[in-house]
């Protein structure tokens, strides 16, 4: 493909009708450096416009600065090839498959080591049947020889005439001979094919069962997500339940000490209790004490008697006890009445 240099003058305006495609920045400088080539703007739209990531560009673009006819390059952009499948076609066209045969192979939406195997069948059969028609091969050769000599002697001549009709006719029935050879490769081609069609439907039963077996693994993993999503659950429900139960026994243990705090404060109250009731026990005899030594000195003033007998008094001390104590006593009458005069204090304090 010849190019010539374009000006910048007319490339302006290409590569903003790009990007207002939304082509990419990296594919626009690749765009820009096809146009400076001279590419026409139409080639470089077929991969500028398409979208494709940059290192499938690269590769376009590499394959249509090799002097690449453009129907060929028009079949490498509308089919969805990889760099790889693109150069493996590339490859191809450039050691003379056509571009109808590379087309056919191309639609057929083989992995690239199929497709691989496909065009070597295709090429192997194609230097085949042009080995069998070869026009220079010595039989050829040599017949087309007797045929120039015999038609510059043909004039004037009817056993020279016969001699290239038989020639001829000889010429024909190699070229039958040629045509059966490449009905016979263009046989053994189709069932080449078919054993390509075959390898594909088991390839692609391969395909469905890893499909499956994908499918399968997702769903194992999920059932994994789901057990450990529980696992942790559960780690979580236990870890409350231990905390619940951490708490419950300190509660306990807090009313265990609190229950022994109230039987040390209800022995202490005991103990004082019964302290209480022994000294209001002490009290109440001292009481009674007073009031029998009251009644016997009631008793002695009442028998008129100059001196009374010993009788007792309750005393209290500094620190608050009351004590009963012995005293002695005389009776006087003094203005009229009887009174007892204290003699002696038998206990002091």
């Amino acid at each position: 493909m010849e190019t010539r240099r374009t000006d910048d003058v007319h490339i302006a305006p290409v590569i903003s009708e790009f990007t207002r495609k939304g082509c990419k920045d990296d594919v626009l400088r690749l765009a820009k450096e096809d146009l400076n080539l001279g590419y026409p703007k139409e080639l470089v739209a077929l991969y500028a416009e398409a979208g494709w990531p940059i290192d499938l560009c690269r590769k376009f673009s590499s394959i249509m600065r090799s002097n690449s006819d453009e129907g060929f390059l028009r079949m490498l952009a509308s089919g969805e090839f990889n760099p790889y499948q693109m150069q493996l076609l590339a490859n191809y066209y450039d050691k003379g498959v056509t571009v109808e045969q590379l087309t056919e192979v191309g639609a057929k939406n083989l992995i690239a080591y199929d497709m691989e195997q496909a065009l070597k069948l295709i090429y192997q059969a194609n230097q085949e049947a042009e080995a069998a028609l070869d026009q220079d091969s010595p039989e050829m050769k040599a017949i087309q020889e007797k045929i120039t000599f015999m038609i510059e002697e043909i004039a004037g001549n009817k056993k020279m005439y016969e001699q290239v009709i038989n020639e001829l006719s000889k010429l024909d029935s190699i070229k039958q001979s040629s045509d059966e050879v490449k009905d016979s490769l263009t046989e053994a081609l189709h069932q080449r094919e078919r054993d390509l069609e075959e390898l594909q439907d088991r390839n692609n039963k391969q395909a469905s069962e890893c499909a499956a077996l994908r499918e399968k693994v997702n769903r194992l993993e999920q059932q994994v997500k789901m057990l450990e999503s529980e696992k942790a659950d559960y780690v979580k429900e236990k870890k409350s339940v231990l905390e619940e139960r951490d708490r419950f026994y300190h509660q306990s243990q807090m009313l265990i000490e609190e229950k022994n705090q109230l039987l040390a404060d209800f022995e202490e109250v005991q103990k004082a209790k019964e302290g209480l009731e022994e000294r209001i026990g002490n009290v109440e005899s001292a009481e009674s004490r007073e009031r029998t030594g009251q009644e016997k000195a009631q008793e002695t003033l009442s028998g008129g008697s100059g001196f009374a007998e010993d009788a007792y008094a309750v005393v209290q001390g500094k620190n608050g006890e009351k004590r009963v104590v012995q005293v002695e006593r005389d009776v006087r009458r003094k203005g009229g009445k009887d009174f007892i005069q204290k003699k002696t204090e038998i206990q002091h304090y």
